[in-house]
């Protein structure tokens, strides 16, 4: 059954930068023989190195080598681009996870793969890898990978960063009525800018489920998590999509989400990637009988 939360802001602990319904530790570290996702895997991405390790980035010399060369010619010429050393050490760092990731469950190289997008920027596999979909989301020093090969997915994590000042104007300015009062009704500063950026993040992750633009999702109803429909709202790709949306749980100060195109539900298991520096774990991801989660939950969206 779907859940209708009165309020959109997970348990809090103490301080404005605690995470939304526990946190990091949700995400585990995954059995060497994880099998294919039966539903959807999410995987959290850690973009800066573990204590005691280097950051692979130094001022004025751009991404290492050793990081970018695995990613194909756009990305390096992006992660180039970037002014900041450590935006661009990110960015690679996120970048050549996702290769890595996705290569295991493919069994190919992560450096070997090619995709297509669509017209506002979903990844897309064609050929013999079109019946896997993925999403992946970065901002500041973490990142989400969604990976399933039953439906089409979307994820997105982001920073609470609106201030308590600006929190209610922009709510008031960006979303529906029914959405702009949940936010108002937060008994505390924090509690009102985490219910603002979880409502951004599942419209985005909608919006990125179905590879629409994120102007179109801002009228998309999400006051609640479970079934989404579109009807009557946004245009586009929106306008008739039917899809499953769940809070998923985040490091402390972001918010993270998850759609799926369709309505049925769908199991869902939580990893962790290490840290950049550290080595990267020997995972089976083929078809096998074996263990299939660290967590398991059973299904996006109940």
């Amino acid at each position: 059954m779907s859940t209708r939360p009165k309020t959109v802001t997970g348990a809090r602990g103490t301080g404005d930068d605690t995470g939304d319904r526990g946190g990091a530790a949700d995400y585990r570290r995954p059995p060497s023989r994880t099998g294919p996702p039966p539903g959807v895997d999410v995987w959290l991405i850690p973009l800066d190195p573990a204590a005691g390790t280097r950051a692979t980035a130094r001022a004025g010399s751009g991404p290492a080598t050793d990081r970018s060369a695995g990613l194909d010619r756009a990305e390096r010429g992006r992660a180039r681009a970037f002014r900041d050393p450590s935006v661009a050490r990110r960015y690679v760092a996120a970048h050549s996870a996702v290769r890595s990731v996705l290569g295991r469950y493919l069994g190919s190289p992560g450096t070997e793969l090619r995709w297509a997008t669509g017209p506002h920027g979903k990844p897309v596999f064609e050929g013999e890898h079109r019946d896997w979909h993925w999403s992946t989301s970065r901002s500041g020093a973490h990142a989400l990978l969604a990976v399933s090969r039953t439906a089409p997915v979307g994820v997105d994590i982001e920073r609470i960063s609106v201030s308590a000042r600006a929190v209610l104007p922009l709510a008031a300015r960006f979303l529906p009525p029914e959405e702009a009062a949940l936010v108002a009704r937060g008994p505390a500063p924090y509690d009102r800018r985490s219910a603002y950026h979880r409502l951004l993040s599942r419209k985005e992750s909608c919006v990125k489920a179905v590879g629409g633009r994120f102007l179109e999702g801002l009228r998309l109803p999400v006051a609640g998590t479970g079934a989404v429909t579109a009807a009557g709202g946004p245009r586009g790709e929106l306008a008739h999509a039917r899809m499953r949306l769940a809070d998923l749980p985040a490091p402390a100060g972001w918010v993270a989400t998850l759609a799926t195109v369709g309505e049925a539900p769908m199991p869902l298991r939580l990893f962790a990637w290490p840290s950049p520096g550290l080595p990267l774990p020997a995972i089976d991801f083929g078809d096998d009988d074996g263990p299939r989660a660290a967590t398991d939950r059973t299904a996006v969206a109940r």
